[in-house]
């Protein structure tokens, strides 16, 4: 019996390499990338390689699944600047403020009032304390009916 004879009951198992097309699918397209080794894909959420070569998208679907991917989902996107939601906030007072035809003094009065109504809100209490009763230009003065 020689080496070289081969057994048949192996199979050949399934070589998959990186697919650039698996980033615009919607489940990889936020945090899928290729690695250096087209044997592997590579997590941006993770900073991490993820071997391919045997399962393909299954590995990439069990990878986010995983405990650790969903813990890294929000350090990648990071929070927003306060100053951004501050900012966010006043625009969508702004509506608000004009459906209810309130006056710059009503405006402040009502985030004041958010303010202490949501003591650990670090947007209520920077809105509260950017907007003051200065704000207020003598065009309102002249509506306040308070």
């Amino acid at each position: 019996m020689s080496s070289e004879t081969s057994n048949p009951s192996k199979k050949r198992q399934k070589v998959s390499l990186y697919d650039e097309s698996w980033e615009q699918l919607p489940e990889f397209r936020d945090w899928l990338e290729k690695s250096e080794n087209e044997d592997n894909a590579r997590c941006r959420y993770c900073n991490k390689n993820i071997p391919i070569y045997l399962a393909g998208m299954e590995a990439l679907r069990r990878h986010a699944q995983t405990r650790f991917h969903h813990s890294n989902v929000p350090v990648f996107y990071g929070p927003k600047p306060l100053d951004e939601c501050v900012q966010e906030a006043r625009e969508l007072l702004e509506p608000i403020a004009k459906k209810y035809k309130w006056n710059a003094r009503t405006k402040i009065h009502f985030v004041q009032a958010m303010a202490s109504a949501l003591p650990d809100s670090e947007i209520a209490q920077k809105l509260a304390a950017d907007m003051s009763l200065v704000d207020i230009d003598d065009s309102d003065d002249s509506n306040d009916s308070d």
